[in-house]
């Protein structure tokens, strides 16, 4: 058996009223998808703390920026430690503050549910963005439209005159594939 190794890091003002989970890293690196979907559901549904995550499109925002440079986590990611932050919020509106022990209970529902995972996470994603409390899109759904785009290419290479020999057919086939190959094989590699 593997060695599970993962990192939470806590940023707390005293008495915060919700939770954000920040899972975004160094150049659009997260972590690997069980733990924050651990801690957002034993946090919410077990203990009742109040837990975010930033929106889709906000989250693309940030990673776009390269926002994660400066999280707490980011360190950890680059070691390929699946990590995340989780920032204490004061809520404008007030609110019931979060007492330590149910952080403390959070945490250790984390800690116990990553002790038990048997199949050592092999079946998770590690590049998603959430898009609601339960729901995420994982690379598998806006990959394949990026493939899709380069149908033109292949179209065109089907059309123009200057590909009516085979072996130019076949060159610019396989100009085809090592674009595909190279635009595409960055997300898997760095995943």
């Amino acid at each position: 058996r593997g060695v599970l190794r993962q990192a939470i890091v806590l940023q707390t003002p005293s008495k915060p009223t919700n939770l954000l989970i920040e899972a975004e890293g160094v150049n659009g690196m997260l972590p690997n998808q069980d733990i924050v979907n651990v801690f957002m559901l034993f946090a919410r549904d077990k203990v009742g703390v109040p837990v975010d995550h930033r929106e889709a499109w906000e989250s693309v925002y940030h990673t776009f920026r390269n926002g994660g440079v400066h999280s707490s986590h980011a360190p950890f990611l680059e070691f390929h430690v699946p990590a995340l932050t989780v920032r204490g919020q004061k809520r404008k509106g007030g609110g019931t503050p979060i007492e330590p022990e149910q952080i403390a209970k959070s945490f250790e529902g984390v800690v116990r549910s990553m002790s038990n995972a048997l199949q050592q996470l092999h079946h998770s994603f590690n590049f998603y963005f959430f898009t609601g409390v339960r729901s995420h899109i994982s690379n598998g759904l806006y990959l394949y439209p990026v493939f899709a785009m380069q149908l033109p290419l292949l179209s065109f290479l089907w059309t123009t005159p200057a590909f009516r020999d085979i072996r130019s057919f076949l060159v610019g086939l396989g100009a085809i594939v090592a674009t595909v190959v190279a635009s595409g094989s960055p997300i898997f590699f760095l995943g």
